[in-house]
């Protein structure tokens, strides 16, 4: 009988240790900031979050003109943009976008966005 628990305990182990790496890595370790809003959905693109290239394009690119227009100052541009990021996510999510990654990049822009507003 103890070779059996002993057995059955360290297929469980192994169960939690193969599923447990996945299901940490859902959400990348980033601070809710602009800067790192590219990191962001670069993550959810490489873990298979995002299911099109042309959406993973278009968000990259709605990252980077904010992220440009912050830079030469213009914060209320840098707003409108990131506010078009949270619109696409949101159309896409559940769709081209896993439901839990949109929630999580909707969440980082609307951080930024306080951020911004509030420096």
């Amino acid at each position: 009988m103890m070779k059996k628990t002993t057995l059955a305990t360290w297929l469980l182990g192994l169960m939690i240790g193969l599923l447990a790496p996945k299901a940490t890595a859902q959400m990348p370790d980033c601070e809710m900031v602009l800067a790192d809003l590219e990191m962001c959905v670069t993550h959810h693109w490489e873990m298979g979050q995002i299911h099109s290239q042309g959406v993973y394009n278009s968000l990259l690119c709605k990252v980077g003109v904010a992220v440009s227009a912050n830079d030469r100052g213009q914060i209320k541009s840098a707003i409108r943009i990131l506010n078009a990021f949270i619109n696409e996510v949101d159309a896409q999510s559940g769709k081209k976008i896993d439901s839990e990654a949109a929630e999580h990049m909707i969440m980082h822009a609307q951080a930024a966005i306080a951020d911004l507003q509030n420096p």
